[in-house]
């Protein structure tokens, strides 16, 4: 069936990822040794709330992260968090603009799936000027992948057979994609060769989606 809503992540397939605002931000509020033992963590500490919950709450974020951590991070911390993410200066994938473009004059329905906090991500997408691309956008706050709620809700109105997921997770965005029964494409920018290109169907520049389309 022809595909007519293009789901996509944004950090790493829409967007350049730029982690080191996170280490700027929590050098400044935490101190020495609580940053240096809580920054390294950030990554697994989130990939693993990702995995055990459903979704993102500031509460219970803010105890998990200071439960697995043993460093207090509360909810205004967090909310810093995000207006430090907000502040970041994106940078566009190449490929992108025009790859959206092509979508658009097709008439295909666009839409976002993230898992950070989604009003960052609007303001992130807005700055890099292709915010107006897309006609939806669910964030954490909804559900987060790899959790299937999280593919059926971007779905919208559509059914998952009209639907498509574009991300460079492979766990996260393509094989979570799957196993919920919608299709997916790997984003392959880095050119990784550790997964089953018979089973997964992968793309090394956004432009050659317009080839698959």
């Amino acid at each position: 069936m022809e595909k007519q809503r293009f789901i996509f992540d944004i950090d790493g397939t829409l967007l350049v990822p730029d982690y080191s605002y996170e280490k700027t931000y929590f050098k400044n509020i935490l101190s020495k040794d609580d940053a240096d033992v809580f920054i390294p963590m950030i990554s697994k500490l989130l990939a693993d709330y990702e995995n055990t919950y459903r979704r993102y709450d500031m509460k219970k974020l803010s105890r998990y992260l200071t439960a697995h951590s043993g460093i207090l991070i509360t909810e205004a911390m967090i909310k810093g968090w995000k207006a430090a993410w907000s502040d970041t200066e994106p940078k566009i994938i190449d490929g992108i603009v025009d790859t959206l473009e092509e979508l658009s004059s097709r008439d295909k329905d666009l839409v976002i799936l993230t898992n950070w906090f989604l009003e960052p991500q609007i303001t992130r997408l807005k700055q890099a000027g292709i915010k107006d691309y897309f006609t939806d956008f669910y964030g954490g706050e909804f559900a987060i992948k790899p959790h299937a709620e999280s593919f059926r809700i971007a779905c919208g109105r559509y059914h998952m057979e009209e639907c498509v997921m574009i991300g460079d997770s492979l766990d996260k965005d393509i094989y979570a994609a799957m196993a919920a029964g919608l299709d997916s494409i790997y984003f392959n920018l880095n050119n990784n060769d550790n997964f089953d290109k018979n089973k997964v169907k992968s793309i090394g520049s956004m432009r050659d989606l317009e080839r698959m389309i």
